[in-house]
């Protein structure tokens, strides 16, 4: 945890670990205790906007690994499957990204990993 300072003053700023480190510990703290969020904040001693912000931040390494179980009986162009199928993203929190042609799942994969 360092600091930065702005014209209001100093500020706290976490590391992404840290993040999700207090994350993880404000889940315990959720599913285990029943707390609330505010409540749980309070005991971690950070304010409840910020934690409610993490805790609405996928977890990282959400996404499964997956294997190719049969090869591609034809080659087809990319192209051609752009006018021919929507790709759809559905990630494990069941968000869907939807409307994206290949280069743009291509760029969401890519910023995701």
């Amino acid at each position: 945890m360092g600091f930065q300072y702005n014209a209001c003053g100093p500020r706290q700023v976490y590391s992404p670990e840290e993040r999700a480190s207090y994350a993880r510990r404000a889940r315990q703290l959720l599913n285990t205790a029943g707390m609330t969020v505010p409540g749980a904040a309070e005991k971690l001693g950070l304010n409840p906007t910020t934690l409610y912000n993490w805790l609405r931040q996928p977890a990282p390494g959400r996404f499964l690994p997956v294997a190719v179980l049969a090869e591609a009986t034809e080659i087809v162009a990319a192209s051609e499957l752009a006018t021919n199928c929507q790709p759809v993203v559905v990630a494990p929190g069941g968000y869907r990204v939807e409307g994206l042609d290949l280069e743009g799942v291509a760029v969401l994969l890519r910023r995701l990993a």
